[in-house]
């Protein structure tokens, strides 16, 4: 449920609505009392909603795991703790990762390494035009159940759902991103959680009192357009990179994962992925 309380939030639920739709998706508009009919906690701030009962949350640690676990059985070799110094070519390809260890060679290259795929690929010569947006996260103290629905806004300045075990998980940013640390010191900010939290209050008065257990922040890799990477590079034959998703990376990855399978195999791809070329930006960086 993504929820307005402005004729111009309504605006911005109506377009991202009608899109959704387009892709299939069982979504609609809803009106405030709809809305709260469905959620009787949601306070008289919602004027409407974009509802679509299908949408769900996933456990970003435990489908990693999975993932993980999945690899380990087919054969995928992991290698961690060792921080990527640069990428070379030889013979124009790229064909080589130094690492602070070790030097690993191979016929084609996959960097999907978030904001960081920018310092990378910028050792061979190649740039992503994308900017470090911080985001923070907090858990709360369990409550009886309320809704299990995933909630968000027309602005997004914040999202989240309550677990089943009681606690509420929600983020968002500040959007004083011009204030924050560096992308390698991932520490909270005092100024992202109240943020949050006034949000959060204006629409589910219920939850004032309720304590924060823990939170963390992170950065996501916001593209110039907020649109993804996800393309071989014609400039380094052998280099393939996905980033920039801009937020969106985790919800898209088992998708992403089998595009990128199939350009490193020099497949046509499933889906058609020009809009995510790396190439749109050559006008811009030259």
């Amino acid at each position: 449920m993504r929820l307005g309380k402005t004729q111009e939030h309504l605006k911005i639920l109506k377009e991202l609505t009608e899109r959704s739709k387009t892709l299939g998706l069982d979504v609609r508009m809803i009106d405030g009392d709809e809305a709260r009919n469905i959620n009787p906690y949601l306070s008289d701030e919602a004027i409407g909603a974009s509802w679509c009962h299908t949408d769900g949350h996933a456990n970003p640690l435990l489908v990693t795991l999975a993932y993980y676990m999945k690899g380990r059985e087919l054969g995928v070799r992991f290698i961690t703790g060792e921080e990527v110094i640069e990428v070379r070519k030889i013979k124009g390809r790229a064909r080589k990762v130094v690492t602070e260890n070790n030097i690993y060679e191979g016929d084609k290259i996959i960097i999907a390494a978030g904001l960081n795929t920018r310092q990378i690929v910028r050792t061979i010569g190649i740039d992503v035009p994308m900017n470090p947006v911080l985001l923070e996260v907090f858990v709360t103290e369990p409550l009886p159940e309320m809704f299990y629905h995933k909630l968000g806004t027309a602005e997004a300045d914040f999202y989240g759902h309550q677990s089943t075990h009681g606690s509420f998980v929600f983020g968002g940013t500040s959007r004083l991103d011009a204030f924050a640390l560096e992308p390698e010191n991932n520490r909270t900010m005092s100024i992202t959680a109240p943020y949050i939290c006034r949000g959060i209050i204006k629409y589910f008065p219920n939850l004032k009192e309720l304590k924060i257990i823990r939170t963390w922040s992170g950065y996501i890799d916001d593209c110039v357009d907020h649109i993804p990477v996800i393309s071989n590079v014609e400039e380094v034959p052998g280099l393939i990179i996905a980033c920039a998703f801009s937020g969106h990376g985790f919800g898209i990855s088992p998708a992403v994962g089998i595009l990128l399978s199939e350009l490193a195999l020099d497949k046509e791809t499933t889906l058609d992925i020009s809009p995510f070329r790396y190439n749109r930006f050559k006008a811009k960086i030259q």
